[in-house]
């Protein structure tokens, strides 16, 4: 009888690791999706959104994405919506500035949060 763990040991891939040949766009087209999403990312106030089925390839598009970020000197999210009809990019930072912001609002004194008469 074969184990859950021998059945997995067999089916790694073994032998030296080479890098993967470029799969999409080249060198030059990664740096203009790259520049393209880093303008959308400003313009869009922290994130975008697009259709999966507009894009030749989605691993390519959030490489981009995250090459994006290194442009503009954020940190961000990329992700695939749950159905896959979705990808995005978030950017950290501004998450972050919105989060700051917010916590740091005065409070009207003697009054609770969520309460409009402090009671």
């Amino acid at each position: 009888m074969r184990t859950t763990r021998g059945h997995a040991v067999e089916s790694v891939i073994q032998g030296p690791w080479s890098t993967p040949t470029p799969t999409g766009a080249d060198e030059s087209e990664r740096q203009r999706l790259a520049q393209e999403i880093a303008a959308q990312i400003v313009a869009g106030h922290g994130s975008v959104v697009r259709w999966t089925a507009e894009l030749p390839d989605v691993d390519d598009w959030r490489r981009a994405a995250r090459r994006a970020a290194r442009l503009l000197g954020v940190r961000v999210r990329t992700g695939v919506s749950d159905d896959g009809t979705k990808v995005w990019v978030v950017d950290e930072s501004q998450l972050q500035k919105d989060r700051s912001a917010h916590h740091s609002r005065p409070r009207r004194s003697g009054s609770r949060p969520g309460t409009a008469d402090g009671v």
